[in-house]
This record gives structure tokens, sequence and C-alpha cells, in this order.
């Protein structure tokens, strides 16, 4: 995972580790975002399915949503990001 300069300061703005990032793009629910980006959002049922994989941090994933864009290289880079 990588960070735009705007997305590493709203993950700082927002108190979203980096780590937790990381757990909401391996555990998250993808989406089009529009313009060739993406939405990846972790609900309830991602919040579950992260605790049974064992993450340990589930609970305070709960409705981090995060906008971004995957390279060709297959790495999500985070333009933005915000708690629902």
């Amino acid at each position: 995972m990588k960070t735009s300069i705007h997305g590493e300061s709203r993950l700082q703005q927002r108190g979203i580790r980096l780590e937790q990032a990381e757990a909401v793009i391996e555990f998250g629910r993808y989406s089009d975002a529009g313009g060739g980006r993406e939405r990846v959002f972790m609900g309830k049922h991602e919040v579950k399915k992260a605790k049974r994989k064992g993450c340990r941090q589930a609970e305070k994933l709960a409705g981090i949503e995060l906008i971004g864009q995957t390279t060709t290289g297959g790495e999500f880079i985070v333009i933005t990001a915000y708690r629902k």
C-alpha cells in the first residue's frame, strides 16, 4: 500500500493508522468510485470476516472507507480516507 500526500494527510487527520488502512484493503468491500478509482469499505459483514481470519483490530475498522487506485502492479494507492 502507498498513499498520496493528500491520502497520508487524511489518514493522520482522521486517526486511521497505516496498519488499519492495510487491513481495510485486505478485508474490505470494493466498489467503483468513478474516474478509475475504487472505494474500499469496512461494513459489519467485512468486520466479521476479518475477525474470523484472526484480525485483532477488526472492531476498530468498522466504518472506515478508503478511496484509491490500484496500480498495474497491483498495489493500492490511498487517495483519501474517512470514517462513515
